[in-house]
């Protein structure tokens, strides 16, 4: 692909406007986009351009024809506020054909927030140089295993907010062993299996649950995850810090978030304060009634005997 350089003229690209940031790295904004016909026509004046930020905004587009994008380059994609019915116009084919070796980053922010179109189907494993993806507010009711058992490989970033989720496949993330960080919030998540997840997750350094219906963790959740620093588990249903779940990786957690759950601070959580406390401990206790609101942060040994 012989390349453009420069930003091709704004009036030929309503109602999206093009920018030459530093370096010369050309970032795009469309707002108000109609249809996917509209966006079509924009892109054919595009060809054979590479945008270091392509912004779609609160359009309607519904679904996405697979090779929309196939003749220019985009580095990073991002999608928002914007109504989707499906990222690909054939069940056969994946979503964002001819960005192979150019996309590296994907958001799509509150496009498939109609129930009646989730989004039901994910294929990026032929992204291979993609290592972030982030949804956020998108209707997710199921995150099964042919999301990500082919790749994208490189994924480094997954941020899956608010996503209404109630199933997860059984080994979801397990072949995404680059993980540094890993989000899964606003669903009704209430069992997760360390199958889930990749092992070894060497990479793994933060762990987002918050926002679902946890109440326990399997006993190896934390098995074979040495880079583990964080851990977000607010607004579940946990009622005690259980040490066998936490014991292979507290000595090298740095942040710890319990908020909004009924956590009964009874003996059983009195391990915590044997060891070495995390720099930030985060949470309230529910009961006793001698403990409560009291910060997980304030407590000493002294408080259980």
């Amino acid at each position: 692909m012989s390349q453009n350089n420069g930003c091709p003229s704004n009036e030929d690209i309503k109602p999206c406007t093009c920018l030459i940031g530093v370096n010369k790295k050309l970032w795009v904004s469309c707002e108000g986009l109609n249809s996917v016909t509209e966006l079509q026509n924009v892109l054919k004046r595009m060809q054979n351009y590479k945008f270091t930020t392509f912004n779609i905004e609160k359009s309607n587009l519904g679904v996405l024809p697979a090779d929309i994008f196939s003749n220019v380059q985009i580095q990073f994609l991002n999608i928002m506020f914007t109504n989707l019915t499906r990222l690909s116009d054939n069940l056969n084919k994946p979503p964002f054909i001819g960005l192979e070796s150019s996309l590296e980053a994907i958001e799509i922010q509150d496009g498939f927030t109609n129930e009646e179109f989730p989004l039901v189907k994910l294929s990026l494993s032929h992204l291979k140089k993609m290592t972030l993806l982030q949804l956020e507010g998108n209707i997710i009711p199921t995150i099964s295993n042919d999301w990500f058992e082919s790749g994208p490989y490189r994924l480094r970033e997954l941020y899956l907010l608010d996503t209404y989720a109630k199933q997860l496949g059984s080994h979801v993330f397990s072949s995404l062993s680059e993980l540094r960080k890993l989000s899964l919030t606003g669903g009704y998540i209430s069992e997760l299996t360390r199958n889930m997840f990749p092992s070894p997750a060497i990479y793994l350094e933060s762990l987002d649950l918050n926002n679902n219906k946890l109440a326990i963790l399997p006993k190896d959740m934390f098995y074979k995850m040495p880079s583990l620093k964080e851990v977000f588990l607010e607004n579940n249903d946990f009622t005690k810090i259980d040490e066998v779940v936490f014991a292979p990786v507290w000595s090298q957690i740095s942040h710890v978030f319990f908020y909004g759950n009924p956590l009964n601070c009874n003996a059983d959580m009195k391990w915590i304060y044997k060891y070495r406390i995390p720099e930030s401990i985060q949470g309230h206790c529910a009961s006793p009634q001698s403990l409560r609101y009291r910060s997980l942060s304030n407590l000493t040994i002294t408080d259980f005997e």
